[in-house]
């Protein structure tokens, strides 16, 4: 049921971002930061996640070296482009949702999401190095 959701939300945004919005109309200077980062994470995302999903038997394959640490730096750019596209969608979620309107609580919240995502970002990247350091080591 995740990965059918998962699956809608990318073919949905996909639609959006290409096909209903009017590239003729929109340059990339009248694209916020905001807006590029989103749609970047976006895209990583969608291209790691085969990698993040087949790590271990990736990891299992590897005896260490180039194999090792490639596996390591793809699954840390996930969780970076994980963490970078909710801390800048969620409020606008909400938004869409309905459940905000308030702007001084939409930069409240997008502070609060940023530092959640950036302690998530952190231990994940600790996990990561220290679960692939016991495996080699192991």
């Amino acid at each position: 049921a995740l990965a059918a959701a998962l699956g809608m939300h990318v073919i949905l945004s996909i639609i959006s971002v290409f096909v209903l919005h009017d590239a003729k109309k929109v340059t990339y200077k009248k694209l916020n930061l905001k807006t590029v980062i989103q749609r970047v994470s976006a895209v990583l995302i969608v291209l790691l996640l085969p990698i993040h999903i087949m790590s271990f038997s990736l990891l299992q394959c590897s005896v260490g070296g180039a194999g090792y640490l490639l596996t390591e730096i793809a699954q840390i750019l996930f969780y970076a482009a994980l963490c970078c596209h909710v801390a800048t969608s969620f409020s606008n979620a909400l938004i869409t949702l309905g459940y905000l309107t308030d702007m001084r609580k939409k930069r409240i919240i997008d502070i609060a999401v940023t530092v959640i995502c950036v302690i998530l970002f952190v231990a994940a990247s600790v996990i990561i190095t220290s679960v692939h350091t016991m495996i080699f080591n192991g």
